[in-house]
């Protein structure tokens, strides 16, 4: 394409473009390639601390069911006593079949209470355990991505910049 006469003896923009276009053309894809790269890093490392937060509410989840369960098991083991001594206060036989009732269904229905607290309490923690591994998968594939991405960018620019760099040699 040639330059318009106003400009004078300047010649065809092909002649412009020699070595300093070529320059260019490569500072730009080397410039994509790294914010590729950067980008994919970023990415990752966001899902990184997306997966320790996950990993440490898994682990407060789990302490919690060992705390909760502890908790529980004694204020059953309190109300139990408690019975029991009611019923010895009361001059009432140990081997009561009423006394015997009362006390066993307060210890079945403690029981089932602490067993539903802490399966709720561990199925929160398993979640946030899949959460942590799903979060650590995607950081792999952020790194991944950020990578195949830059060297798309790095192919792709040195397929433009090849008859460029072609003709110099």
């Amino acid at each position: 394409m040639a330059l318009p006469s106003s400009l004078g003896n300047l010649g065809t923009l092909s002649g412009l473009a020699g070595p300093g276009a070529s320059a260019l053309s490569l500072l730009s894809t080397g410039l994509g390639v790294f914010g590729a790269i950067q980008q994919g890093n970023a990415n990752a490392q966001g899902a990184e601390f997306q997966a320790q937060q996950a990993e440490r509410a898994s682990q407060f989840g789990q302490i919690k069911a060992l705390q909760t369960s502890t908790f529980m098991s004694r204020n059953l083991q309190t109300s139990i006593d408690n019975i029991q001594a009611v019923r010895a206060s009361a001059n009432v036989e140990g081997n009561s079949p009423t006394g015997e009732a009362i006390e066993n269904n307060v210890r079945t229905t403690g029981q089932q209470q602490i067993s539903q607290k802490v399966q709720n309490i561990d199925a929160q923690s398993q979640q946030d355990q899949d959460a942590a591994a799903f979060y650590t998968q995607s950081a792999n594939n952020a790194l991944l991505g950020g990578f195949l991405g830059g060297a798309g960018k790095a192919l792709g620019g040195l397929a433009s910049a090849a008859p460029a760099l072609l003709g110099l040699l």
